[in-house]
């Protein structure tokens, strides 16, 4: 079972995580954080695009080079997630970012670029590159618009109930009902929505 939930979790660190969390955010986020997101995102390619080529110039990476980090990046990740996996836990991107994928992001630069260096022959290479830094970039703009969103709608809603509510009772439980961030519903709508126990 172990060896599986490592494949798997590897294939969701690696693999997943550079585009399920982009799509996933582009449907959940209001249109022009998204199109900012892409905008700055592609910006970013196309300057590293014309940067990189400056940098093949003077030489090539040799393909041991490549292997060697290659081996470093995906020894990292396999020891990064399995005690992650040990303790019972998986890593998953499709719903949300996975806190379980952060010990291994270095695990994964490496890995990567070793693939890309012994793999992939330079033109190849060099649009590889561009792609994986516009889904870089594009996604975690994504998402620290979704977590700024959401944190200035928790942070309103503490603020309404401490001047609208300030008699709450002592061990008084209240479940909220958030909207989707895409609804742009306005917050006093939000406060309707809460169920006093």
């Amino acid at each position: 079972k172990i060896p599986f939930e490592v494949i798997y979790s590897l294939l969701h660190t690696v693999v997943f995580s550079f585009f399920i969390p982009t799509i996933i955010n582009f449907i959940r986020l209001p249109l022009e954080n998204s199109i900012t997101a892409i905008f700055l995102g592609g910006s970013c390619s196309v300057l590293f695009y014309f940067f990189y080529g400056k940098i093949q110039e003077h030489g090539e990476y040799d393909n041991k080079f490549g292997k060697n980090l290659f081996l470093i990046g995906l020894i990292s990740i396999v020891g990064a997630l399995i005690p992650i996996i040990v303790s019972g836990r998986i890593v998953r991107v499709f719903l949300v970012y996975d806190r379980y994928t952060i010990t291994s992001i270095i695990g994964v630069t490496f890995l990567l670029v070793g693939f890309l260096s012994f793999k992939f022959i330079y033109p190849l290479r060099k649009y590889a590159m561009v792609l994986l830094l516009f889904l870089s970039i594009t996604s975690h703009l994504m998402n620290s618009f979704y977590r700024t969103d959401n944190w200035n709608k928790q942070k309103d809603l503490w603020w309404q109930l401490y001047w609208r509510a300030p008699n709450i009772e002592k061990n008084a439980m209240l479940i909220f009902d958030f909207p989707k961030i895409s609804e742009n519903i306005p917050f006093k709508d939000i406060i309707n929505r809460v169920k006093w126990y």
